[in-house]
Protein backbone atom coordinates (compact mmCIF):
# COMPACT_ATOMS: atom_id res chain seq x y z
CA UNK A 1 0.00 0.00 0.00
CA UNK A 2 2.86 2.37 0.69
CA UNK A 3 4.06 1.95 -2.42
CA UNK A 4 0.64 3.07 -4.38
CA UNK A 5 0.76 5.83 -2.36
CA UNK A 6 4.11 6.99 -3.14
CA UNK A 7 3.38 6.71 -6.65
CA UNK A 8 0.37 8.39 -6.36
CA UNK A 9 1.91 11.16 -4.35
CA UNK A 10 4.35 11.41 -7.32
CA UNK A 11 2.09 11.97 -10.14
CA UNK A 12 1.70 15.28 -10.47
CA UNK A 13 4.77 17.02 -11.82
CA UNK A 14 6.33 14.24 -13.08
CA UNK A 15 7.74 13.19 -15.95
CA UNK A 16 9.46 10.26 -16.96
CA UNK A 17 13.45 10.68 -18.88
CA UNK A 18 13.63 8.54 -21.49
CA UNK A 19 16.20 5.76 -20.99
CA UNK A 20 19.82 6.03 -22.35
CA UNK A 21 19.84 1.92 -22.23
CA UNK A 22 17.02 -0.31 -22.95
CA UNK A 23 14.82 -0.72 -19.77
CA UNK A 24 12.51 -3.55 -20.38
CA UNK A 25 14.97 -6.05 -19.65
CA UNK A 26 14.60 -8.94 -17.35
CA UNK A 27 17.82 -8.96 -15.05
CA UNK A 28 19.15 -12.19 -16.48
CA UNK A 29 18.91 -10.56 -19.98
CA UNK A 30 20.56 -7.36 -18.63
CA UNK A 31 23.46 -9.71 -17.19
CA UNK A 32 23.76 -11.12 -20.51
CA UNK A 33 24.50 -7.73 -22.36
CA UNK A 34 26.47 -6.80 -19.40
CA UNK A 35 29.36 -9.69 -18.45
CA UNK A 36 30.81 -8.01 -15.54
CA UNK A 37 27.96 -8.00 -13.27
CA UNK A 38 27.20 -11.27 -13.30
CA UNK A 39 30.80 -11.30 -11.52
CA UNK A 40 29.59 -9.00 -9.12
CA UNK A 41 26.45 -10.63 -8.66
CA UNK A 42 28.44 -14.19 -7.88
CA UNK A 43 30.24 -12.41 -4.91
CA UNK A 44 26.95 -11.13 -3.41
CA UNK A 45 25.65 -14.68 -3.64
CA UNK A 46 29.08 -15.79 -1.82
CA UNK A 47 27.46 -13.47 1.53
CA UNK A 48 23.72 -14.34 0.30
CA UNK A 49 23.96 -18.17 0.75
CA UNK A 50 19.87 -18.95 0.58
CA UNK A 51 19.07 -15.85 -1.98
CA UNK A 52 16.76 -14.76 -0.33
CA UNK A 53 16.52 -11.75 2.25
CA UNK A 54 20.06 -9.78 1.22
CA UNK A 55 23.54 -9.41 2.72
CA UNK A 56 24.21 -8.15 6.57
CA UNK A 57 24.81 -4.96 6.77
CA UNK A 58 27.66 -6.28 8.49
CA UNK A 59 28.88 -7.96 5.66
CA UNK A 60 29.45 -4.80 3.50
CA UNK A 61 32.52 -4.14 4.23
CA UNK A 62 33.56 -7.60 3.27
CA UNK A 63 31.65 -8.14 0.30
CA UNK A 64 32.92 -5.00 -1.21
CA UNK A 65 36.32 -5.56 -0.44
CA UNK A 66 35.50 -8.83 -2.33
CA UNK A 67 34.19 -6.76 -5.36
CA UNK A 68 38.15 -5.57 -5.50
CA UNK A 69 37.04 -1.95 -3.25
CA UNK A 70 38.95 -0.66 -0.43
CA UNK A 71 36.31 0.47 1.83
CA UNK A 72 36.85 2.47 5.21
CA UNK A 73 35.67 2.32 8.35
CA UNK A 74 35.07 5.71 8.05
CA UNK A 75 33.09 5.49 4.41
CA UNK A 76 31.36 2.59 5.71
CA UNK A 77 29.86 4.09 8.98
CA UNK A 78 28.70 7.54 6.14
CA UNK A 79 27.51 5.24 3.97
CA UNK A 80 25.42 2.22 5.98
CA UNK A 81 21.54 2.47 5.12
CA UNK A 82 19.38 4.24 8.47
CA UNK A 83 19.15 1.65 11.54
CA UNK A 84 16.72 -0.60 10.94
CA UNK A 85 17.35 -1.62 7.68
CA UNK A 86 19.85 -4.71 8.34
CA UNK A 87 19.16 -6.21 5.19
CA UNK A 88 20.94 -4.96 1.44
CA UNK A 89 19.85 -6.53 -1.63
CA UNK A 90 22.04 -6.59 -4.78
CA UNK A 91 20.80 -3.37 -6.44
CA UNK A 92 21.68 -1.89 -3.17
CA UNK A 93 24.91 -2.90 -2.85
CA UNK A 94 25.84 -2.45 -5.88
CA UNK A 95 24.74 1.48 -6.22
CA UNK A 96 27.41 1.74 -3.00
CA UNK A 97 29.71 -0.60 -4.97
CA UNK A 98 29.41 2.35 -7.46
CA UNK A 99 29.68 5.39 -5.19
CA UNK A 100 32.48 3.56 -3.42
CA UNK A 101 34.24 2.89 -7.14
CA UNK A 102 34.75 6.62 -8.71
CA UNK A 103 37.26 6.73 -10.65
CA UNK A 104 37.83 10.47 -10.29
CA UNK A 105 40.09 11.40 -7.84
CA UNK A 106 42.08 8.53 -7.86
CA UNK A 107 46.08 9.23 -7.03
CA UNK A 108 47.71 8.26 -10.35
CA UNK A 109 50.19 5.48 -11.30
CA UNK A 110 53.21 8.51 -10.92
CA UNK A 111 51.86 10.04 -7.66
CA UNK A 112 52.03 6.89 -6.16
CA UNK A 113 55.48 5.67 -6.82
CA UNK A 114 56.38 9.13 -6.01
CA UNK A 115 54.88 9.23 -2.63
CA UNK A 116 56.12 5.48 -1.90
CA UNK A 117 59.67 5.99 -3.24
CA UNK A 118 60.16 8.49 -0.27
CA UNK A 119 59.56 6.18 1.90
CA UNK A 120 62.49 3.98 0.50
CA UNK A 121 65.20 6.01 1.93
CA UNK A 122 67.92 3.75 0.77
CA UNK A 123 66.86 3.46 -2.87
CA UNK A 124 65.85 -0.22 -2.62
CA UNK A 125 62.90 -0.76 -4.44
CA UNK A 126 61.67 -2.14 -1.01
CA UNK A 127 59.50 -1.03 1.94
CA UNK A 128 59.12 -3.43 5.05
CA UNK A 129 55.83 -4.85 5.33
CA UNK A 130 55.30 -4.19 8.76
CA UNK A 131 55.94 -0.25 8.12
CA UNK A 132 53.65 -0.13 5.17
CA UNK A 133 50.65 -2.26 7.10
CA UNK A 134 50.44 0.00 9.48
CA UNK A 135 50.69 3.20 7.34
CA UNK A 136 47.66 2.11 5.46
CA UNK A 137 45.74 0.75 8.21
CA UNK A 138 46.27 3.41 10.89
CA UNK A 139 47.34 6.47 8.96
CA UNK A 140 44.58 9.04 7.71
CA UNK A 141 41.29 6.93 6.80
CA UNK A 142 42.87 4.33 7.38
CA UNK A 143 42.03 0.71 5.08
CA UNK A 144 40.21 -2.69 6.63
CA UNK A 145 43.57 -4.84 7.38
CA UNK A 146 42.07 -7.80 5.23
CA UNK A 147 42.12 -6.06 2.25
CA UNK A 148 45.41 -4.48 2.98
CA UNK A 149 46.70 -8.07 3.45
CA UNK A 150 45.42 -9.00 -0.14
CA UNK A 151 47.18 -6.28 -1.95
CA UNK A 152 50.46 -6.61 -0.09
CA UNK A 153 50.98 -10.41 0.16
CA UNK A 154 51.22 -11.03 -3.74
CA UNK A 155 54.39 -8.32 -4.11
CA UNK A 156 56.14 -8.85 -0.70
CA UNK A 157 58.96 -11.44 -0.69
CA UNK A 158 60.14 -13.85 1.97
CA UNK A 159 62.34 -11.51 4.16
CA UNK A 160 59.46 -9.40 4.63
CA UNK A 161 59.89 -6.45 2.26
CA UNK A 162 57.15 -4.97 -0.62
CA UNK A 163 58.21 -4.60 -3.60
CA UNK A 164 55.75 -1.28 -4.46
CA UNK A 165 57.11 -1.06 -8.16
CA UNK A 166 54.78 -4.18 -8.54
CA UNK A 167 52.50 -3.12 -6.02
CA UNK A 168 51.81 -0.04 -8.37
CA UNK A 169 51.81 -1.83 -11.68
CA UNK A 170 49.34 -4.75 -9.94
CA UNK A 171 47.22 -1.51 -9.19
CA UNK A 172 47.47 -0.06 -12.37
CA UNK A 173 46.64 -3.00 -14.15
CA UNK A 174 43.65 -3.51 -12.15
CA UNK A 175 41.91 0.07 -12.65
CA UNK A 176 41.61 -0.99 -16.37
CA UNK A 177 39.42 -3.59 -15.76
CA UNK A 178 37.68 -1.66 -12.63
CA UNK A 179 36.74 1.20 -14.79
CA UNK A 180 34.61 -1.24 -17.24
CA UNK A 181 33.05 -2.75 -14.35
CA UNK A 182 32.08 0.29 -12.67
CA UNK A 183 30.40 1.28 -15.86
CA UNK A 184 28.55 -1.72 -16.53
CA UNK A 185 27.63 -1.66 -13.32
CA UNK A 186 26.05 2.05 -13.42
CA UNK A 187 24.07 0.09 -17.33
CA UNK A 188 22.40 -2.23 -15.46
CA UNK A 189 21.14 0.17 -12.62
CA UNK A 190 19.89 2.40 -14.75
CA UNK A 191 18.24 0.54 -16.93
CA UNK A 192 16.50 -1.04 -13.97
CA UNK A 193 16.18 2.60 -12.43
CA UNK A 194 16.47 4.11 -9.35
CA UNK A 195 13.65 2.11 -7.01
CA UNK A 196 15.73 -1.04 -7.66
CA UNK A 197 16.96 -1.06 -4.34
CA UNK A 198 13.79 -1.14 -2.72
CA UNK A 199 11.61 -3.60 -5.19
CA UNK A 200 11.57 -6.71 -5.63
CA UNK A 201 13.41 -7.72 -8.95
CA UNK A 202 11.89 -11.29 -9.07
CA UNK A 203 8.48 -9.30 -9.13
CA UNK A 204 9.35 -7.22 -11.34
CA UNK A 205 10.80 -9.79 -13.65
CA UNK A 206 7.68 -11.61 -13.49
CA UNK A 207 5.21 -8.40 -14.32
CA UNK A 208 7.59 -8.16 -17.64
CA UNK A 209 6.89 -11.60 -18.69
CA UNK A 210 3.16 -10.55 -17.91
CA UNK A 211 2.91 -8.06 -20.28
CA UNK A 212 5.28 -10.20 -23.27
CA UNK A 213 2.88 -12.67 -23.05
CA UNK A 214 -0.20 -10.59 -23.64
CA UNK A 215 1.05 -8.72 -26.63
CA UNK A 216 2.91 -11.67 -28.40
CA UNK A 217 3.92 -9.50 -31.52
CA UNK A 218 5.63 -7.16 -29.31
CA UNK A 219 3.83 -4.10 -30.31
CA UNK A 220 4.40 -2.36 -27.26
CA UNK A 221 0.51 -1.17 -26.48
CA UNK A 222 -1.82 -2.57 -23.86
CA UNK A 223 -5.05 -2.22 -22.84
CA UNK A 224 -5.29 0.20 -19.58
CA UNK A 225 -7.76 -2.85 -17.78
CA UNK A 226 -5.32 -5.48 -18.83
CA UNK A 227 -2.59 -3.41 -17.65
CA UNK A 228 -4.31 -3.30 -14.09
CA UNK A 229 -4.97 -7.07 -14.21
CA UNK A 230 -1.03 -7.92 -14.73
CA UNK A 231 -0.41 -5.07 -12.41
CA UNK A 232 -2.38 -6.26 -9.38
CA UNK A 233 -1.39 -9.89 -9.85
CA UNK A 234 2.18 -8.97 -8.55
CA UNK A 235 0.69 -7.91 -5.36
CA UNK A 236 -0.31 -4.61 -5.61
CA UNK A 237 -3.96 -3.42 -5.27
CA UNK A 238 -4.72 -0.59 -7.61
CA UNK A 239 -7.70 0.69 -8.66
CA UNK A 240 -8.91 1.86 -12.32
CA UNK A 241 -9.41 5.59 -11.59
CA UNK A 242 -5.68 5.10 -9.58
CA UNK A 243 -4.25 4.02 -12.71
CA UNK A 244 -5.53 6.93 -14.72
CA UNK A 245 -4.07 9.02 -13.08
CA UNK A 246 -0.68 7.48 -12.83
CA UNK A 247 -1.15 7.35 -16.40
CA UNK A 248 -2.21 10.68 -16.76
CA UNK A 249 0.49 12.08 -15.53
CA UNK A 250 3.06 10.59 -17.12
CA UNK A 251 3.45 13.45 -19.68
CA UNK A 252 4.94 10.91 -21.99
CA UNK A 253 2.43 9.87 -24.38
CA UNK A 254 2.13 6.71 -22.82
CA UNK A 255 -1.66 6.44 -23.40
CA UNK A 256 -2.59 6.37 -27.20
CA UNK A 257 -5.76 4.87 -29.51
CA UNK A 258 -3.33 2.03 -29.31
CA UNK A 259 -3.68 1.62 -25.91
CA UNK A 260 -0.81 1.86 -23.02
CA UNK A 261 2.86 2.32 -23.66
CA UNK A 262 3.45 -0.36 -21.44
CA UNK A 263 7.25 -0.12 -21.56
CA UNK A 264 7.54 3.68 -20.73
CA UNK A 265 4.76 2.63 -17.91
CA UNK A 266 7.52 0.08 -16.41
CA UNK A 267 10.13 2.72 -16.68
CA UNK A 268 7.75 5.03 -15.08
CA UNK A 269 7.30 3.20 -11.99
CA UNK A 270 10.42 2.26 -11.26
CA UNK A 271 11.97 5.44 -11.55
CA UNK A 272 9.20 7.52 -9.55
Amino acid sequence: MSRKRELLQAAVGKQSQPPTFGSFHKQAELMKMLPLVPNLREIYNMFDPSNSTGISEADLGYCLHAMGLTPTHLWLKDNLPPKGRRWLSFEKVLTLYCKLAVADGQPKMGDVLEALRAWDVKKTGKIAYSELRKMLTTMGDPIDETHVFGVLASVSDIEGNVHYEDLVANMHTHDAKAAETLRQARNYLEALGRNAVDMDMTKRDEFIDDLRRADPQGKGYIGSSKLLELLNRSGSSFTAKELDIIIDSMKCNARSDKGIDYRRFLRYIMDT
